[in-house]
């Protein structure tokens, strides 16, 4: 129930943040460190200040294929290592009111995530992952998380200036 009651509060605050995204002019897409699956161990994404960035050393990683996607619509992909430091990510963009940050986050991280974002008035938008697989909080081992990637896209597209 709680699950779903979230998922409709994610969507709500999207419709009501739509607006203001839409008008921005840099997208920024966020996504949790989890979708990288197996080889996360051996990623070679480079660490500069709090920003993480994907490298593109593995074909078959979610993260490399979405941010070889974004990159071609203009949007810019950082890793996120854990949702506990998610607040070092917002507070450049809290002073760049150009910015749109859309947050890729299961539906545990979704709302405080969005509403932290709105409470720093950070044109965003949320999308839910399709399945958890963090092993921090809901599989010992882990493993590679997906999202509708069509969505991201027509997200970040219709936000086009």
């Amino acid at each position: 129930m709680e699950y779903h009651l979230n998922m409709l509060a994610a969507e709500v605050m999207n419709r009501g943040l739509q607006n203001s995204f839409e008008r921005t002019t840099r997208k920024v897409v966020l996504v949790p460190a989890c979708m990288r699956g197996a080889k996360a161990a051996i990623c070679k994404s480079r660490i500069h200040g709090v920003d993480m960035t994907c490298m593109a050393c593995d074909p078959d990683c979610a993260v490399n294929h979405i941010t070889q996607h974004m990159r071609k619509l203009g949007a810019t992909v950082y890793l996120v290592p854990h949702s506990s430091g998610f607040s070092r990510w917002l507070a450049r963009w809290e002073r760049e009111p150009g910015v749109g940050v859309t947050a890729v986050a299961c539906m545990l991280n979704i709302l405080p995530g969005g509403y932290n974002m709105r409470s720093r008035r950070i044109a965003s938008q949320c999308l839910p992952l399709d399945y958890p697989g963090c092993k921090k909080h809901w599989d010992p081992k882990g493993f590679a998380t997906t999202i509708n990637e069509d969505r991201l896209v027509r997200i970040i597209v219709a936000a086009r200036p």
